[in-house]
């Protein structure tokens, strides 16, 4: 939300804003909402008023009869939306799975963390086939905390659809579909960016170059610093990205250099988040207009040569709606993100 209606007084004006903006955003806009309106009570129990529920729709309300914070009725005379709001100062801090445990073990009884829990949410999603409609009006529900072995094992085996609730960002890309025939269609064909011989072999002469590069650039960073530190998180970051953009999507090393560090600051949130949402347009565009090659269109077990495997096989994909722009943006996040992580977590261990 922007200044103006962050300063908004009166909480009617605010939640009526807020829910303009939920059902009227535009393709331009990377978060659904402004979150941090949420955060003032006032103005989380309006707006509930003015959103559909899916909860006692049918006469049943699973949280009353599984283990969870809204039975009690104590702590939590208002029910949903208290508990909502005491789950909002984890979902703040993203750690969503420290409120989860800390409601396992207060009301799990002996099950403790292998208790099966509900908890309250905010359902979002897309209009139209295929998840790529306008954003659709948020839902009041409720979501189950499958932690018991013995039911994951078999709700595992018999529902595996997927939430809505990245549709608003992913539209009906792998990881947010909510249909199980496309989701097992889109894995069986962007798999084939992955094979170790058939791909990944192929295009290791591109991701060695970089390593190379990469070595050169931390000694230069490391000359450059006043103390001889570098900072290695950022600088893993930005070779995860790097190695992504130019091995599996190859794209130019000018591009790479011209969008990396604006793309990975903008999903931070330092600089303008709408060009996150300029970036993924200028991807899939350089996917579509480029000269790429892999096992996806030319089979698995072709000796011709690989470049962009990753940008041939999400290009390709038969599936309808916006499954390129999706499946291009977590791809592109997530793809670099947990590993740049992973290797700083690794670094003062080795």
């Amino acid at each position: 939300m922007n200044t103006k209606h962050e300063k908004t007084a009166n909480p009617l004006n605010r939640t009526k804003t807020i829910t303009r903006h939920l059902t009227n955003a535009s393709d331009d806009s990377v978060q659904p909402f402004g979150w941090s309106s949420l955060d003032n009570p006032n103005v989380l129990r309006k707006l509930i008023e003015n959103l559909p529920s899916t909860i006692s729709s049918e006469g049943y309300d699973i949280a009353d009869h599984l283990a969870g914070p809204m039975l009690d009725k104590e702590r939590f005379p208002n029910g949903w939306i208290d508990v909502f709001l005491d789950f909002r100062k984890y979902q703040i801090t993203g750690e969503n799975h420290i409120g989860i445990a800390e409601y396992q073990k207060m009301y799990g009884g002996k099950d403790g963390l292998s208790a099966n829990i509900v908890i309250p949410s905010l359902s979002f999603g897309r209009e139209g086939p295929h998840d790529s409609g306008k954003r659709s009006m948020p839902v009041v529900t409720q979501e189950v905390i499958i932690s018991n072995p013995e039911d994951a094992k078999r709700i595992a085996r018999i529902h595996v659809k997927k939430q809505p609730n990245f549709t608003p960002l992913f539209y009906n890309s792998i990881i947010s579909t909510t249909d199980n025939e496309e989701w097992k269609d889109m894995r069986e064909h962007i798999v084939t960016a992955f094979l170790p011989n058939g791909s990944l072999q192929k295009i290791f002469p591109v991701t060695l170059e970089r390593a190379k590069k990469c070595a050169k650039r931390l000694e230069n960073l490391r000359m450059e610093s006043k103390d001889g530190l570098v900072n290695m998180n950022d600088f893993l970051l930005y070779e995860t990205e790097a190695q992504l953009q130019l091995a599996l999507f190859g794209m130019s090393n000018e591009w790479m250099e011209e969008t990396n560090e604006q793309f990975r600051n903008s999903m931070a949130g330092k600089i303008d988040p709408l060009y996150a949402r300029h970036f993924i347009k200028q991807l899939v565009d350089n996917m579509h207009e480029g000269d790429y090659a892999g096992p996806a269109s030319q089979g698995v077990g072709s000796d011709k040569s690989v470049r962009g495997p990753l940008s041939d096989a999400l290009r390709s994909i038969s599936a309808d709606g916006k499954a390129d722009a999706g499946n291009g943006f977590i791809f592109a996040f997530a793809g670099h993100d947990t590993t740049g992580h992973t290797l700083t977590w690794l670094i003062p261990r080795c």
